[in-house]
Parts: structure tokens; C-alpha cells; sequence
């Protein structure tokens, strides 16, 4: 379902920016949390200190480095589709 939002009325274009904020605020945090436990179980193999190790915070930095650079890519790739889709629709 393809939805314009120049068509909708000015309360429908606030409901529906609020709905994409909300969906927005709930991808984040599941990439977070899907980050935080990627890392942390591949990098923080113990507990003796309370401080991470010199091994253990670089281990997370490039961790998390690679995530976010996966994160862009998908992002990119899905813009790209999203670009192709709409031109698509306009042709037709």
C-alpha cells in the first residue's frame, strides 16, 4: 500500500509523522540492543575486573564499527530499491 502524503489532511500528515518517528524510535533500539549483545557476547569472555581490558574495548570498537558500517549498507541498498520502486510506480 502506497500512501501520499501530499493527499492526506494536515492531522492525517502529523499521525502519520508520528507513526514513522515511533517506528524510527523502535528500529533504533532494536539495533542497539542487537549490537550490544552481538558484541558483548563475542567480546567480554570474562569478569574478572570491573574494567574492560585494552583487548576487550578494542574488540567492542571494531565491533560495533563493523556493525554500523552493515547497518549503512542495508540502509543504502533499501534507499536505492525504495528509489527504483517509486520510479517504477511513476512510469506505470
Amino acid at each position: 500500500m502506497n500512501v501520499d502524503p501530499n493527499n492526506l489532511s494536515y492531522e492525517e500528515q502529523v499521525k502519520l509523522e508520528r507513526f514513522m518517528i515511533k517506528i524510527q524510535a523502535k528500529e533504533s533500539y532494536s539495533n542497539f540492543s542487537a549490537a550490544t549483545y552481538t558484541c558483548f557476547n563475542k567480546c567480554i569472555n570474562d569478569f574478572y575486573s570491573k574494567i574492560l581490558s585494552n583487548r576487550e574495548v578494542e574488540c567492542v570498537s571494531s565491533c560495533l564499527d563493523d556493525f554500523i558500517s552493515q547497518s549503512q549498507r542495508v540502509t543504502k541498498r533499501f534507499g536505492e530499491e525504495n528509489i527504483k520502486m517509486q520510479q517504477a510506480a511513476n512510469n506505470q
